[in-house]
């Protein structure tokens, strides 16, 4: 039966299985290398046949990365796929106030200075 939305399946402990097909960004997060990074190692393999890059076959127009060929890449089996970069999803830092005040100059005499 298919699922809607493509989002794996969790068993009654709360466990999800990691799916045969991975997106590249989620093999990107096993790996640990970045987003741009995963998609020319991708490209990389199509183009050379499979001789060089992370296994990745074309659904379509997308690209997707069987579990199976990054698990014989890294020589050990996906156990889970880690959660995106929390300094990308944190929110972003305010501007730091500053004490010093700034002070107008004018060469005009009738504007009043701060």
């Amino acid at each position: 039966m298919f699922r809607r939305h493509g989002r794996p399946s969790a068993d009654e402990e709360g466990i999800v299985a990691v799916p045969d097909l991975l997106t590249v960004e989620e093999a990107a997060r096993v790996l640990r290398i970045g987003r741009s990074a995963a998609y020319g190692m991708a490209a990389r393999f199509l183009a050379s046949d499979g001789r060089d890059g992370i296994p990745a076959i074309r659904v379509g127009r997308l690209l997707r990365v069987p579990r199976a060929g990054l698990e014989q890449l890294m020589g050990t089996p996906i156990s889970d796929i880690p959660a995106t970069n929390a300094r990308a999803s944190a929110a972003k830092p305010q501007p730091t106030t500053s004490t010093r005040r700034l002070h107008a100059v004018s060469d005009d005499p009738q504007l009043p200075l701060a």
